[in-house]
């Protein structure tokens, strides 16, 4: 008898033993594929993030870089300061231009991404979502390069982002692109269906208004926010 209950105990021993095995090899199994997949995503985002040094500001929402290349910030519109019918220039686009300029100016390093899209899947992405097809029909559809003007369409830093967790809402949110509209200097637009950084924004946006930060206590610009930019 006691040989036999030595035996069921060394069976039962055996078995507990074999479930912390398996319980554990999946757990690491599970841990591993989550590795590995923030490391592609990280891997996806740095492809993408290219390092530039800044010629000039040209005005609230584009930089003209070293090689003359044109950067227009994602998600933002500011008033004109520079477009060539002076009709459309005003003192509000002076005022969002020395803006820019305070944050960055002519030999400044930039870091630039063109981040990836969800448009033509009909789905919204988390902020830690990276697409990295090229396939406009595929999930992995990247937002557009240029604008009508061959401006590149990038989300920009002046200091390096943390993209190890994807673009995060506390990445973005250190974005000149945020900047500008969290300091009212700039509105929200958007050039695509469902941008990952839409929502953020344009809370940003909505918190600088009540706030009355920047342009949004200067006299007369919601009015003109609303009739010539908002909305576009």
């Amino acid at each position: 008898m006691k040989i036999l209950i030595k035996f069921v105990k060394i069976i039962i021993t055996a078995a507990i033993a074999i479930i912390v095995v398996v319980a554990a090899g999946r757990y690491v199994n599970a841990w591993q594929a989550a590795e590995d997949e923030r490391t592609a995503l990280e891997d996806a985002q740095k492809s993408r993030l290219q390092q530039m040094t800044v010629k000039a500001a040209v005005d609230g929402d584009t930089l003209i870089l070293v090689n003359d290349e044109k950067v227009r910030l994602l998600g933002i519109d500011a008033p004109e300061s520079v477009h060539r019918d002076k009709s459309r220039n005003s003192a509000y686009g002076d005022m969002a231009s020395e803006y820019m300029r305070s944050l960055v100016k002519g030999g400044d390093r930039i870091w630039v991404l063109r981040p990836g899209m969800s448009a033509y899947t009909g789905t919204k992405p988390g902020y830690g979502e990276m697409n990295t097809g090229s396939d406009p029909e595929s999930a992995g559809a990247l937002a557009r390069d240029t604008d009508n003007y061959g401006r590149l369409l990038r989300i920009v830093w002046t200091t390096e982002p943390d993209l190890s967790n994807g673009l995060t809402k506390d990445c973005l949110s250190e974005s000149l692109n945020y900047k500008m509209l969290e300091e009212g200097f700039a509105v929200t637009y958007f050039m695509e269906k469902d941008e990952p950084y839409e929502e953020l924004f344009r809370s940003a946006m909505q918190k600088a208004a009540e706030a009355g930060n920047g342009l949004w206590s200067a006299e007369g610009w919601p009015s003109y926010a609303a009739m010539n930019l908002l909305g576009q």
